[in-house]
């Protein structure tokens, strides 16, 4: 691991901005890192950001495809105020922001650690994405078929969560573990979050949803 690494995933602290951002040292980083302008427009993605979105069919995310896209662009709308709220934090205060959220595969539970490092120098914000855990899904999420009659809305939509990527079933409030969906969706997907993620992961989620200002932590 390398010392950018270490410093992202130390136990979920803040940390102290970034005094200087090289892009030569993120190449050799394992964790997945790209930069952002003041805008949050891409500027820059690392070696692992190539080799995560290949491994995980997203050859068309490669970083040659993405620079310059906004990167609130491609953020769930459930999760646009979390995210919009953090970075602007970030902006406003100059201080680190951190996260753990779930990136699963269809065979693997992952949680990555999620740093967010101004760097005031060059007006830049450098995102760390740490894996945190990784391990086979275990009996807590027992694998469901995959069956689009089930599934599908009448709007022809799977619903999944943004998150834990379970899939809600159309006629009843139950979200089912669906790997098949996972590696490749039968049908355009809607994403959102589903009961158990915003209480337990978004709670500022929910209370914005109410009508509360979005506090983060």
């Amino acid at each position: 691991m390398s010392l950018l690494s270490e410093r992202a995933a130390s136990g979920g602290r803040r940390l102290p901005p970034v005094p200087k951002i090289h892009f030569e040292d993120l190449e050799r980083d394992p964790a997945i890192i790209y930069v952002l302008d003041w805008d949050l427009r891409i500027v820059h993605c690392n070696l692992a950001w190539d080799q995560f979105a290949e491994a995980n069919g997203g050859a068309r995310w490669r970083r040659t495809h993405v620079i310059g896209t906004p990167a609130m662009s491609v953020v769930p709308p459930d999760l646009f105020p979390f995210y919009s709220g953090a970075f602007a934090q970030v902006r406003r205060t100059g201080e680190s922001w951190t996260h753990r959220y779930e990136c699963s595969s269809p065979g693997r539970l992952r949680v990555f650690h999620m740093n967010v490092l101004p760097c005031l120098e060059s007006n830049q914000i450098l995102v760390v994405h740490s894996l945190a855990v990784e391990r086979p899904h275990g009996p807590e999420r027992p694998p469901v078929p995959g069956d689009p009659g089930v599934h599908c809305g009448a709007d022809g939509l799977l619903r999944m969560c943004s998150h834990c990527r379970r899939t809600k079933r159309a006629s009843e409030p139950v979200w089912d573990w669906v790997p098949s969906f996972v590696e490749r969706a039968p049908a355009p997907v809607s994403h959102g979050l589903c009961p158990v993620c915003i209480m337990y992961y978004y709670p500022d989620v929910r209370a914005h949803r109410q009508g509360k200002p979005l506090l983060l932590h």
